[in-house]
């Protein structure tokens, strides 16, 4: 028992000169390979200041838009007075939130992007800087270029949708910003048309096959909501998304955020560069003890 203070008290010793020991070693590590990590580390920092000097700057557009719901409160009332009867009229009613969701994949599609972009004539623009002409562009070239400048966002308290565009020209992003929100709501208001012209003529022939006065009135009253539909699609410009805040062209680049970048990329790299000096060490005094 007697023995037991002086015990603690020698392992607290041991520990001691172990730690010192330890930074001794570290110390000596750092000291033996002082001129190759100084030369790396100002290396990296010249790579990193020159990078961010020569990559492509960016500006981002973006345009606040939000789901215009007026335009599916009649389809909401039909709805429920169609029933069952829908699926045999051959038409989907989807919720609110499930018709957003469907109009923002549509944008993100590759049909949608390469209509928008054989419409807006853009190909010329989207192939700047690339070894593509436009004859010999493929398809899936200019649609994966266009989409990698697009991002959309969707806030989910509010429900407002922020769609944006990343071009080397701050015009050009703000411009193709605007037009995607105004294709995606031509686009939807004639596929609206085209479905309700369509749903009208099943109509009328199924009210010509059925002799009950009960099923003809409902199939009236589903006529005059499919009319109503057609009438707002043909006179509301603003059909899928109405803009709250259009997209102006920006004043400050959106990347590369050369700060960020510098100071980001030397951290990482001097963790690097100590991991190396660490590796080699190992390697060297491997080699001497199994040789």
């Amino acid at each position: 028992m007697e023995n037991t203070p002086q015990i603690k008290e020698s392992d607290s010793e041991n520990s001691s000169v172990s730690s010192l020991d330890l930074m001794v070693e570290i110390y000596s590590i750092f000291n033996k390979r002082l001129k190759f990590l100084l030369s790396s580390f100002i290396f990296l920092v010249v790579c990193l200041v020159t990078y961010s000097l020569v990559v492509e700057e960016s500006y981002r557009a973006s345009v606040l838009i939000n789901h215009a719901e007026s335009n599916q409160n009649g389809l909401s009332t039909f709805s429920s007075q169609l029933g069952g009867l829908s699926s045999l009229a051959g038409f989907n009613i989807s919720p609110e939130e499930s018709k957003k969701n469907v109009n923002i994949a549509t944008i993100k599609s590759r049909v949608f992007l390469e209509d928008f972009i054989n419409s807006s004539e853009i190909t010329g623009e989207l192939l700047s800087g690339s070894s593509y002409t436009a004859t010999s562009a493929p398809d899936w070239f200019l649609y994966k270029t266009l989409r990698n400048t697009l991002n959309i966002q969707e806030d989910l308290k509010t429900g407002l949708v922020t769609l944006s565009v990343d071009w080397k020209n701050p015009e050009i992003a703000a411009d193709w910003a605007n037009k995607l929100v105004s294709h995606i709501n031509n686009k939807s208001r004639l596929q609206d048309i085209e479905e309700a012209k369509l749903n009208i003529s099943f109509l009328e022939k199924e009210i010509q096959k059925t002799k009950l006065t009960e099923v003809q009135n409902l199939m009236y009253d589903i006529m005059q909501k499919q009319t109503e539909k057609m009438m707002l699609a043909n006179v509301k410009k603003e059909y899928a998304f109405k803009i709250i805040n259009p997209a102006y062209p920006p004043e400050l680049r959106f990347y590369p955020k050369r700060t960020l970048m510098v100071i980001v990329g030397t951290i990482l790299g001097s963790i690097g560069l100590v991991f190396i000096v660490f590796f080699f060490e190992f390697l060297n005094r491997f080699k001497k003890k199994i040789g």
